[in-house]
């Protein structure tokens, strides 16, 4: 793992302004006082390079996404690896030119393609081929714009669950009675093992008492699987064990009326 990288001055100033106003700053107001001649053309890149020294709030208020300084991150806390450029050669071929998230392309659509996180780093995402794409602007600020909703010590304690079920439980219970999209699921499902089918694992919840419902939406140029839970009870210490030996015993009744039949 690399080390911390020196900050620039842009992000030295950008600091310090957040240092000064504890009630937090806008994007506009950061750049009016970090870079009021307007010469840093990715002034957002500038605020993320504090991420990994510093813990810095992204908190929407009313149409503003405002940001506050909360204090130095402890040792450990971040991921510094670096994004090589041939893992980031790798994704953008895997991606040939379409918006992994929303579909559009760069030939039809002229979007511009970012590498990005799929599970943040906030939530201790790591920087690996299998939690890497690329995505359009618009799709990783809209991205961006939901992470910052949600509370990241609460984040990191759904992450770290090791039952896959779990995962999908608790995260769907921050959003009790709302869609979500099966992106997001993905996200949170696939943490830590990425080749699990987790659409069997989030039927499988049903079995613990769970009501989840779905349907089918039109974004961009992709169909779209939400999920919503409409109803939570309390899970087994170890839902992913639970949930197999209700199947187990259900195959076991099935086996034992086909015998009677």
């Amino acid at each position: 793992m690399s080390q911390k990288p020196p900050l620039g001055r842009i992000a030295q100033s950008i600091l310090e302004a957040l240092k000064a106003s504890p009630t937090g700053l806008d994007i506009q107001q950061l750049q009016r006082i970090a870079d009021p001649q307007n010469t840093q053309v990715h002034f957002n890149r500038r605020l993320r390079d504090l991420y990994p020294h510093f813990k810095i709030l992204r908190e929407r208020i009313g149409s503003r996404i405002v940001y506050k300084y909360l204090g130095v991150r402890p040792k450990g806390e971040w991921d510094y690896a670096v994004i090589s450029k041939t893992l980031q050669a790798k994704i953008r071929a895997k991606a040939d030119g379409r918006c992994q998230m929303c579909g559009r392309t760069i030939k039809e659509d002229q979007v511009k393609l970012h590498i990005d996180h799929k599970i943040p780093r906030s939530w201790n995402g790591p920087t690996v081929e299998e939690n890497l794409w690329a995505i359009c602007s618009d799709c990783n600020e809209g991205k961006k714009n939901f992470f910052a909703s949600l509370n990241n010590k609460v984040m990191k304690q759904v992450m770290n669950l090791k039952s896959i079920h779990g995962r999908i439980a608790h995260f769907l219970k921050l959003y009790k009675g709302q869609w979500v999209d099966s992106d997001l699921i993905d996200f949170v499902a696939n943490f830590n093992d990425y080749q699990e089918d987790w659409h069997k694992r989030l039927r499988e919840l049903r079995y613990l008492g769970l009501k989840i419902e779905s349907h089918r939406v039109k974004k961009g140029k992709r169909s779209l699987s939400q999920y919503k839970l409409t109803n939570w009870v309390k899970l087994p210490k170890n839902p992913t064990e639970a949930t197999r030996k209700y199947e187990i015993e259900r195959a076991k009744h099935s086996n034992r009326n086909l015998f009677l039949s």
